[in-house]
């Protein structure tokens, strides 16, 4: 079973930002891949919630909040 995954406002300005930053430093291959890695996390994470690394913040918003790294090699050529 997958949970639906719902990108926030936030999130997609923040992948658009970065997909731009790979596209002018790396070139569009790159930041494809970039995305296909990003999508390949998201459907990971959608599989398995509990996955990442906890974070301990003091704000009530952030307790129970994970950390994930986006899937490599992305960044290979």
């Amino acid at each position: 079973m997958s949970l639906l995954i719902q990108r926030a406002e936030f999130f997609i300005a923040d992948y658009e930002k970065r997909f731009a930053w790979y596209v002018d430093q790396a070139g569009a291959e790159v930041a494809q891949r970039f995305q296909v890695s990003l999508d390949i996390s998201m459907l990971k994470l959608s599989r398995q919630p509990d996955a990442g690394r906890v974070r301990h913040f003091s704000h009530p918003k952030l307790l129970d909040l994970r950390s994930y790294r986006v899937e490599r090699p992305f960044d290979r050529c």
